[in-house]
């Protein structure tokens, strides 16, 4: 029921979830560079983009993403170690990446991104630095650094809150990367608060500072981003 709810149409328009955002963001983007893809894509629309790579460092997470058939190659570099021409995709993503580098290694590779994106950069990360272990025992999966919205906007990005209000939900605790959606819930019984905090992702889409994750958009204006 609450993946459900989670997934309908309507709902995510009025209470933005991640998925619905992203959508929005990449529907009209041919080409997409998809760094940290993980093992489960959070967007898949193979029909509208020609081109689309990705990045995955761990073994066991690049394997699962080759075989979902939504990408056209995933490579297994160093994030740190990416490569690209500039403006060689419409857009880069880095959904749920730049918390588990170093401060100066994210902003590295936040400068190459834009290099890279002849549209737009879009990233999630949580609200601040939340804990996070080696989960899968994948040691890069351990947070290393926190990003706030003054941060973000600085660095020219347009920030959206997510996930509903960050008092609601705790940090991560679990060995393995989990599909259940109320997992993060703080309070129980947990699909009651679940649905506290998506009816108050209206409000925290608005106010991101008062959310549990951020997500954020670069738009490159002209040829002098480059």
């Amino acid at each position: 029921m609450i993946n459900y709810l989670h997934r309908n149409t309507f709902l995510s328009r009025l209470f933005p979830t991640l998925r619905y955002c992203i959508d929005e963001e990449v529907k009209d983007c041919k080409s997409i560079l998809d760094i940290g893809c993980g093992p489960r894509p959070v967007f898949v629309r193979r029909q509208i983009h020609q081109r689309v790579v990705g990045v995955e460092p761990f073994d066991a997470y690049r394997s699962m993403a080759m075989s979902s058939g939504s990408y056209d190659y995933v490579l297994g570099n160093r994030i740190e170690a990416c490569h690209f021409k500039n403006l060689e995709f419409d857009a880069v993503l880095l959904l749920d990446v730049i918390e588990h580098m170093t401060t100066d290694s994210a902003l590295a590779l936040l400068d190459n991104a834009k290099k890279w994106a002849r549209c737009k950069v879009i990233i999630s990360t949580p609200n601040g630095f939340v804990t996070q272990i080696a989960v899968d025992g994948n040691e890069l999966q351990r947070h290393l650094s926190g990003w706030n919205t003054e941060q973000l906007k600085a660095l020219g990005f347009q920030v959206h809150g997510m996930a509903g209000l960050k008092v609601l939900r705790r940090d991560n605790e679990h060995l393995t990367m989990d599909l259940n959606l109320t997992a993060s819930i703080r309070f129980r019984p947990r699909s009651f608060w679940f649905i506290v905090a998506a009816v108050s992702q209206a409000l925290t889409f608005r106010l991101p500072s008062s959310a549990f994750s951020l997500f954020a958009v670069w738009e490159r204006n002209s040829k002098t981003d480059v």
